[in-house]
């Protein structure tokens, strides 16, 4: 699951904020090593760049519906367009996620409210998996314009710039035992029955036993987002996304109102 190299194809279209979310998102071409492919360009600070890579690659590597993700190289001409790219006057790194056909849940939903989210979270047979998910790189900002949703079966877990803790994390916020907003849990739970919820906890469990073969310095590395921080900063990332894994059988009991008391996984 390595993150790709690559370059942005000149050309790319600045979205409209209410389409992009609070980064410059651009829809383009980008070259990579496996050829060119339609993708999302975002430029963004290092922090957040650091939580798109390490966050798509870990997701990928359990398998979830994460879109490809891709480091690319922009150069201010590419995106003439860009405020940020001019601001500074040279080239950047940025990350791109791979285009897919589903469209953004957030516009299907605006009018309706946050009830169309939990009624289609109902149909998706998965959704344990990418609440625990979120649960373990603490990702407080999965709201509707960050769930692709075409269909049963065709759902996209988008944008990670918030993950671990936030866009702006510090050492001192990485807390292995910490807990911070779920969204889809918040969405979910409220209307499950006691034997959905022993069921889910159940499913919890099995994702979490998963989740303690992989090797989180092995992800970091092959994201690339330990290039972007200093060594102190990459190793207490590293150390977080390791030991919180210990943790999440607890957070996730107590959220399905069924709490651990101190029996195993």
């Amino acid at each position: 699951m390595v993150i790709q190299v690559g370059n942005v194809v000149p050309g790319a279209k600045l979205l409209n904020k209410d389409d992009r979310g609070v980064n410059e998102t651009f829809i383009g071409f980008v070259d990579v090593p496996a050829g060119r492919v339609r993708a999302y360009v975002k430029v963004m600070d290092n922090r957040q760049l650091v939580n798109e890579l390490l966050a798509t690659t870990l997701g990928r590597s359990l398998g979830l519906p994460v879109p490809e993700g891709y480091l690319v190289r922009v150069r201010p001409s590419d995106l003439p367009d860009s405020n940020l790219l001019a601001m500074h006057g040279t080239e950047a790194l940025a990350f791109a996620s791979r285009e897919v056909s589903s469209p953004d849940l957030k516009r299907r939903v605006k009018a309706e409210g946050t009830a169309v989210i939990a009624a289609l979270l109902t149909a998706w047979d998965d959704w344990t998996s990418a609440m625990t998910f979120d649960e373990w790189v603490a990702n407080g900002d999965r709201h509707a314009g960050n769930i692709l949703f075409g269909g049963p079966g065709d759902i996209w877990l988008i944008d990670h710039s918030h993950c671990f803790t936030g866009p702006n994390w510090n050492i001192s916020d990485l807390k292995a035992n910490g807990v911070w907003k779920n969204q889809i849990a918040e969405n979910r739970l409220p209307t499950l029955t006691l034997p959905e919820r022993l069921e889910a906890k159940r499913r919890v469990a099995a994702l979490i036993s998963a989740l303690g073969a992989i090797d989180c310095g092995s992800a970091l590395s092959a994201s690339r987002a330990d290039a972007f921080l200093p060594p102190v900063d990459a190793g207490a990332l590293g150390t977080f996304v390791t030991s919180r894994v210990s943790h999440l059988y607890d957070i996730l009991s107590n959220r399905l109102g069924i709490p651990n008391l101190g029996g195993a996984a």
